[in-house]
């Protein structure tokens, strides 16, 4: 019986899987396929292109589910952030409500990405006249975002869908965009130049990423274990613990990190900023071939560790649920004592964990002038351990639902 449901569970999710797939296969019929193509990934790449790289996107091909999960993971992310505020009036919010503001984000943010791309693409579009008596209007632009739009919102569906009947919680459904995009990571990557294909490049880019595979399951596995007093419990599990992870951001701020500090660069580029000493400032602080962009780089890596990573945490919510349910620390008074001391350790831990993800982001780069095409390796190492977490998730996912349909309260 338990294996049926989970051959079941798994038909689900390789269901959704390709569909979402087949999906961002079909370009729009109100575009020009080949010209925004072009479009998308003249000079080396966009900042459309980055987001959805590591994303699970298909940015670089107009299709009808090009924006992908980016929508929906950013609305998660951002009502994740709310509900850390511990305000009263999101605590007390039903699931329907939270589920409706979700979707809320969900939309806004696609609505501004789909904004995004048709601009990018604008002088692809087909044109579709509107006629109206003596006056028309093109719809093109119009037509295209809101299939846009409608394509992450029903990538979102699928999504949930996976969540309740499938493996791998929602994030599984970015697993094919970004395999599909590390290729053309690693080719493009951050070096400037285009890190040809060749079976020698391909060979050695497999070694790594084995090695580098190896080494992110065991740091990912790393966590600090808290020693935790629960009087309630009269049991072998009275002494339990709360563990904080190495790596308590986990692959977010390789998620985030390109594409926030990318965006500087894409500004000037767009703007009147490009050629004055200000545009030429902002290009050397956003640059992966200076050291004032590595530092900045790693800055952002670090910011966005600490983010993410309080976000995974939550000391304080932590602290607060101690003291409900009676469990305390050892020599450490439950209330405001607990909270100092579950964000102090956070902060040690995950200072470590952000030194980690820096030296997977920063040391390509660094070997660039040593060994030209390694700075290609920062993008790609990063989708990789992106890769490695939600797997880690799934197995965990599957080992408890295997567990729990073993189960048998009468044997």
């Amino acid at each position: 019986m338990h294996n049926r449901s989970l051959i079941k569970r798994c038909l689900w999710t390789l269901l959704l899987v390709l569909i979402l797939a087949a999906g961002q296969q079909i370009v729009l019929p109100s575009i020009d396929g080949l010209a925004a193509t072009q479009a998308l990934t003249k000079q080396g790449g966009s900042f459309l292109q980055i987001f959805g790289s590591v994303t699970g996107g298909r940015l670089t091909v107009p299709a009808l589910f090009s924006l992908g999960l980016s929508p929906y993971m950013t609305s998660m992310i951002v009502w994740s952030a709310v509900q850390s505020w511990d305000l009263p009036g999101v605590s007390a919010m039903s699931v329907r409500a939270i589920g409706m503001v979700q979707r809320f984000f969900t939309l806004i943010i696609a609505s501004l990405q789909a904004l995004a791309m048709v601009r990018t693409v604008a002088p692809a579009l087909q044109p579709m006249p509107l006629v109206l008596g003596d006056y028309s209007y093109d719809m093109s632009a119009w037509f295209t975002g809101i299939i846009l739009v409608a394509g992450a919102m029903f990538t979102a569906w699928l999504a949930d869908l996976n969540n309740d009947k499938g493996i791998g919680s929602t994030v599984i459904m970015i697993v094919p965009g970004i395999i599909i995009n590390i290729p053309g990571s690693l080719q493009r990557g951050w070096g400037g130049v285009t890190y040809a294909l060749t079976p020698q490049h391909i060979a050695v880019a497999a070694v790594v990423a084995v090695l580098f595979t190896f080494c992110a399951v065991w740091l990912y596995k790393i966590e600090v274990r808290l020693p935790l007093q629960r009087p309630m419990l009269e049991s072998s599990y009275g002494d339990s613990y709360i563990p904080i992870k190495l790596l308590t951001a986990g692959a977010m701020p390789f998620m985030f990190s390109t594409s926030l500090f990318s965006l500087p660069m894409y500004v000037v580029k767009g703007t009147s900023l490009n050629g004055t000493p200000m545009g030429h400032a902002i290009m050397q602080w956003t640059s992966y071939q200076s050291w004032r962009g590595l530092v900045l780089y790693a800055v952002v890596l670090m910011l966005l560790g600490y983010a993410f990573g309080y976000l995974n945490t939550r000391p304080v919510q932590t602290a607060k649920s101690l003291k409900y349910s009676s469990d305390y620390f050892y020599d450490v008074a439950p209330g405001d004592a607990t909270e100092r001391f579950l964000t102090h350790h956070f902060f040690v831990i995950c200072t470590l964990g952000n030194l980690v993800e820096i030296v997977i982001g920063i040391v390509p780069l660094l070997l660039e002038n040593v060994y030209p095409g390694a700075a290609n390796f920062s993008l790609f190492l990063g989708n990789l351990f992106i890769i490695v977490t939600i797997f880690d998730t799934i197995m965990q996912q599957f080992r408890a639902l295997r567990s729990k349909y073993q189960y048998q309260l009468f044997a």
